[in-house]
């Protein structure tokens, strides 16, 4: 590759996505060696705006809080939202992300295509679904909700993917 501005601002933003996932997986394997999730009572509103802050969102990204509380990890139920929030912005027709959090549920729903395969096609780790990035998103994501003792549910209408957590079952 020629050593050009647009390449190196390429390669930039390849290294910093695969730092995410090591620091991902890292955490995931900190809490697979003991068996155990330190959690604490949160705010859902300050794990969410965590979670914005770690996507690498540079499009929109709305929320709308009714706030409540969560005993959660919180780096790893941020980078759960934060992977969501990703795939939205990333296969939105709008590039836009919605996230709507009330009554112990957290919706992340974009604009686009529905999935194309069965939504537990995609909890394995390196699914090929598209073309971009490493098929490990909601893999990740399915395995910390599931730490968590949550619920995680797809849903698809009228046009809007709804990836939605739920935490009391």
């Amino acid at each position: 590759m020629p050593c050009d501005p647009q390449n190196r601002e390429l390669m930039q933003k390849v290294f910093y996505r695969l730092e995410g996932l090591i620091n991902e997986f890292a955490a995931i394997e900190e809490v697979m060696a003991t068996r155990q999730v330190e959690k604490k009572s949160y705010f859902i509103s300050d794990i969410i705006d965590f979670a914005i802050d770690l996507s690498f969102g540079d499009k929109e990204c709305d929320a709308e809080i009714e706030d409540f509380k969560v005993d959660a990890n919180f780096k790893l139920f941020s980078i759960a939202i934060k992977n969501l929030i990703d795939n939205a912005m990333k296969y939105s027709i709008k590039h836009k992300a919605n996230i709507i959090a009330k009554d112990k549920k957290i919706s992340v729903l974009s604009e686009g295509e529905r999935l194309a395969g069965e939504i537990s096609d995609y909890f394995e780790p390196f699914s090929k679904t598209s073309k971009d990035g490493f098929g490990l998103g909601l893999y990740i994501t399915n395995y910390i909700v599931k730490l968590h003792d949550c619920d995680f549910e797809y849903s698809y209408e009228n046009g809007v993917n709804n990836f939605c957590i739920k935490i009391e079952k």
